[in-house]
Order: structure tokens, then C-alpha cells, then sequence
């Protein structure tokens, strides 16, 4: 074990772990669960690249208490083929999105602490390791919750990310009939859903002029056009076929190839 590795004994406070952890070492470190007892830590005073938080078990889960208005559960990340814990509906939302824009490898919700050089303590909401290799932290939070302390602690993170060559990314989630628009196409998002070799091109060189979603079903079973429309959803999902998202989805919807993604996070850097 590196001189910088460290071992700890777990709060028994699930939504805060390592709330008993003194950070003396003047630098940020990174915390994670190694069992429902014991933790690990490495301080980050240099690049460590044999750490990948995206292999990392569920670090902390949240608060519990009476009359709670936060929604929990797991969402399955059929990219990858994990089921992910969130703790609220912005965090699925913005799961669906990751799901949606990214190509990501590998992934996981609350895997890990950071401990600062004075002391406070964040626990970002996901880490990916996406198709070319770039290494992200993501958080979670609408643009009416950030507050001057949260401003610090996100500053913090970023700057403890810089250190190690990841990207630190807020997410703020999307709603109203962007949301609508995904959450419906989302039901369609597993491979098995994805259309015939000979489909998908024939869809896709007749997309290359915009066309409407009826059309489209059409244009691949001419007596049947309701059976190839999951097909045609689970491509606009994946990005293969654009859409105008602030619109509601409907039969007249245009769709089209190449050009503008479907939608984009709404996110900070």
C-alpha cells in the first residue's frame, strides 16, 4: 500500500459516511466505502492513475426523515448495464440525459467523498469514464440551489479534479417538454428495441431529408407502420435520428439525420 493510502473505520451515518474523518494533510482526499464498515482514502497531491471511481460501490445513501419529498430508486443504465441509485428526480432526469448526449463506458452514482484541505467534506453525485477515454464528476443541481456555499464547495471540487485530469460538470436537468420528450423516448432506449440492419438503413437514407414520424414508419411497413415505431424511438434516443425537442412529440414530428444532437445537458463547467 502507497504512503498515501489510508484506512478508516465508517460513520455509522449512511448519508455521511466519513463525517468523522480529519483531513490533516493539506491536501484534498478522496474517500470510498470498501465495506458497510471500512473505508478507504488516497490524498490527492498527485495524479493517481490506478484510481477509477466508476468501479466504486454506493458510498453514502440519503437522508431519511419524516414527511420526505425526495423520490429515491434505481435507474437501469442500460449503456452500461448497471442499475444506478438516485436520490431525487433532478438526479434520475439528469441520468436520463448522461444516458441520452454521452457516450459512457462505465459509471456510477455516489461513489466516493472528497474531503478538503479545510476540513468540509462533498459527496458528488456520479463519476464516468466515457467512450474517448475523458474522466468526468458530475453534480447535480438546479441553477435556483446554488448559493454562494455551494459556489465554494463546487470551486473546491474542481479544483481537487485538476489535479487528477477529470472534468467537473453540473448538471441542472431539463423539464417541462423537454423532459416529456425524453422521459417517453427513455421507455425505448434497450438494445433489443434497436431496428433490422436493413431498416435501419433504409430509415436512415430516407431521413437524410426531413420527414415527419409518420412518414418514417411508413417508409419501413407501409401496411404496419406502428410496429417499426420503437424502433424509430429507441434511434432518436440514441441520437441516430434528430428531432426538434422543444416540441411535443407527435405523428407530424420532423425528424432528420446528421446536423444538431436531439438535446444537450444543461450544465455548467
Amino acid at each position: 500500500m502507497a504512503a498515501s493510502d489510508l484506512n478508516l473505520m465508517l460513520s455509522k451515518n449512511q448519508s455521511d459516511p466519513f463525517r468523522n474523518f480529519n483531513n490533516k494533510y493539506g491536501h484534498a482526499v478522496l474517500l470510498w466505502r470498501e465495506s458497510k464498515v471500512n473505508g478507504r482514502g488516497v490524498i490527492l497531491d498527485k495524479r493517481m492513475s490506478d484510481i477509477d471511481p466508476s468501479t466504486f460501490p454506493l458510498c453514502r445513501r440519503g437522508y431519511n426523515y419524516k414527511h420526505r419529498r425526495n423520490y429515491e430508486g434505481m435507474y437501469p443504465f442500460i449503456s452500461t448495464g448497471d442499475f444506478l441509485w438516485y436520490e431525487s428526480m433532478e438526479e434520475l432526469r439528469c441520468l436520463v440525459l448522461l444516458e441520452h448526449t454521452e457516450e459512457i463506458d462505465s459509471i456510477a452514482t455516489q461513489p466516493f467523498c472528497l474531503s478538503f484541505k479545510d476540513n468540509t467534506r462533498h459527496y458528488p453525485d456520479a463519476f464516468a469514464v466515457h467512450a474517448d477515454g475523458t474522466r468526468t464528476v458530475y453534480d447535480v443541481k438546479s441553477l435556483d440551489s446554488i448559493d454562494d456555499a455551494v459556489r465554494k464547495t463546487f470551486a473546491k471540487t474542481t479544483d481537487a479534479c485538476s489535479v487528477q485530469g477529470w472534468r467537473h460538470v453540473v448538471l441542472h436537468g431539463i423539464a417541462g417538454l423537454e423532459w416529456k420528450n425524453l422521459e417517453w423516448l427513455a421507455c425505448f432506449r434497450a438494445e433489443d428495441m434497436h431496428p433490422a440492419p436493413g431498416h435501419e438503413e433504409v430509415l436512415l437514407n430516407y431521413l437524410v431529408t426531413p420527414r415527419t414520424l409518420a412518414h418514417s414508419a411508413t417508409q419501413l411497413d407501409a401496411e404496419h407502420p406502428a410496429f417499426h415505431m420503437p424502433a424509430i424511438y429507441h434511434l432518436m434516443f440514441r441520437q441516430g435520428i434528430c428531432y426538434d425537442h422543444r416540441r411535443p412529440l407527435t405523428l407530424d414530428t420532423k425528424l432528420w439525420v446528421g446536423g444538431d444532437r436531439a438535446a444537450t445537458c444543461h450544465r455548467t463547467q
